[in-house]
C-alpha cells in the first residue's frame, strides 16, 4: 500500500508521535525550485526507539513472504520509499526519552512524486487527535512561507482550548490560503 498523498503519510507518522506521547510535533515542507527539491520533516518529543532495532525488525517483516502481513506499522517504510523512489533520501534518528526525527528529500519535479496534499486538513487531523499537545506547521517555497503554531493561537485566544471549531476553521483557511500564496501551482 502506498499513500497517494504525502499529507496522508505525514499524517500517520504525526500520529505515531501522538501515540509516543509527544507534547510537540513539528511538521516543515520546504520546496526549492532552485535545488529541485522538496523536504518534509516531522520532529516530536516523544519517547523515542531504537532505530536499529526498528530497522531489524522491518528488514526480518519484509523478508518473511509467507507471514501474514500486518496492517500497521509501515508508515516510515512507505516515506522512505517514497523519497528514493524520486532520486531523494530519507533520515531517520531517534532516542529513547528523547523523541523522533524524520526527514525525507524528494526530487520535486519526479514524475513518480506523490503530490504533497491536503496539509490543512491534515493539521485539523492532528488537532482533534486524542490528547493535549502542541503543533507547529511550517510551510516554505523558494524562500516566501508561514507557520502555524497551535501554542500561539492557544495564547492570544485566553488559553482557550484548540480543539473548537473556530479555531480549527480559522486554522484550516489560514493553512490553504497560505499555501496558495506561496504554492502559486507551480510547486506542490
Amino acid at each position: 500500500m502506498e499513500f497517494e498523498e504525502l499529507s496522508l503519510n505525514i499524517l500517520d507518522i504525526a500520529l505515531n508521535s501522538v501515540k509516543a506521547g509527544a507534547s510537540l510535533i513539528k511538521i516543515s515542507v520546504t520546496a526549492s525550485t532552485e535545488s529541485d527539491r522538496l523536504v518534509v520533516e516531522i520532529k516530536d518529543n516523544g519517547v523515542g526507539f531504537d532505530v536499529n532495532a526498528y530497522e531489524k525488525e522491518t528488514a526480518q517483516r519484509l523478508n518473511q513472504d509467507s507471514a501474514p502481513k500486518k496492517s500497521g506499522g509501515n508508515g516510515l517504510r512507505l516515506f522512505k520509499e517514497s523519497a528514493e523512489k524520486t532520486g531523494g533520501s530519507f533520515e531517520l534518528f531517534s532516542e529513547k526519552g528523547s523523541g523522533t526525527s524524520v526527514k525525507a528529500e524528494y526530487i520535486l519535479n519526479s514524475p513518480l512524486r506523490a503530490p504533497l496534499g491536503d496539509m490543512a486538513e491534515t493539521f485539523a487531523a492532528l488537532m482533534l487527535s486524542e490528547g493535549e499537545r502542541d503543533l507547529v506547521y511550517t510551510c516554505v517555497a523558494d524562500g516566501e512561507g508561514f507557520t502555524v503554531n497551535t501554542a500561539q493561537i492557544k495564547e492570544q485566544n485566553g488559553n482557550a482550548p484548540g480543539k473548537n471549531y473556530g479555531t480549527i476553521k480559522f486554522v484550516k483557511d489560514f493553512i490553504k490560503e497560505n499555501t496558495e500564496n506561496i504554492n502559486k501551482n507551480r510547486f506542490f
